[in-house]
């Protein structure tokens, strides 16, 4: 939504907990924290969003986890556009506040 877009803040999971930095005009810096739980194991990790336009960002993330009892780190990289302001029966993701 408008909403979301206008607020300094990403989607966040149940369970999580996350801290936003605003680097500058286009990017924020994004740490987190999940306790895990119902077959997840616990995972933390840090990255920037950037914003490429007002209908664009990307992004770039270096998360920890677990895989099989075992510690794993994820390199994730993406990207996400706009696509209509409205998205018929689907909601918007919540926004933690």
């Amino acid at each position: 939504t408008q909403e979301q877009a206008d607020r300094d803040t990403v989607p966040q999971q149940e369970g999580c907990t996350q801290k936003v930095q605003r680097i500058n005009a286009t990017t924020m810096k994004v740490a987190f924290s999940c306790k895990g739980g119902q077959g997840q194991p616990p995972s933390s990790g840090e990255g920037t969003v950037s914003m490429q336009g007002p209908t664009a960002y990307t992004g770039q993330f270096k998360i920890k986890t677990e895989n099989e009892g075992k510690p794993e780190q994820i390199d994730m990289a993406q990207s996400g556009k706009w696509l209509s302001d409205n998205c018929g029966a689907i909601k918007p993701v919540p926004m933690g506040r």
